[in-house]
């Protein structure tokens, strides 16, 4: 399913900072373009050390549960890290739009804002 490839790939960007959110006008149920624009930090997108990274969004999986819904899993893969990526995508009107998102990305551990533990030093 093509629709579930390019949504996939979408929200993967704009998650991670390579785009901005209003790529997903459209694509998104208002809700859900609502709440990402609550969650994702406002700052503008990676730049420098981390535009490098290289994003890349495996096949998705696509299960269809009911005529007109489409859930999909894809892994992304950013800076060697493998992070879980699900979607539930509705057809609206002739097209499909992303109603729900859950991920292991984190926009803030992109941006290099998090402190990591390394076990034997103080934290």
């Amino acid at each position: 399913m093509v629709a579930a490839t390019a949504a996939a790939r979408a929200c993967a960007e704009v998650i991670a900072g390579a785009r901005p959110l209003h790529h997903l006008a459209g694509r998104t149920t208002p809700e859900v373009y609502d709440r990402l624009g609550r969650t994702l930090p406002t700052a503008r997108p990676v730049t420098g050390r981390h535009t490098n990274r290289t994003l890349r969004v495996t096949v998705p999986l696509v299960q269809v549960p009911l005529p007109g819904v489409a859930e999909v899993s894809a892994v992304v893969f950013v800076g060697g890290h493998a992070h879980a990526l699900a979607l539930r995508l509705e057809l609206r009107r002739g097209r499909w739009r992303c109603a729900a998102v859950e991920t292991t990305l984190s926009p803030r551990r992109l941006r290099g804002d998090h402190r990591v533990h390394r076990p034997g030093t103080a934290a």
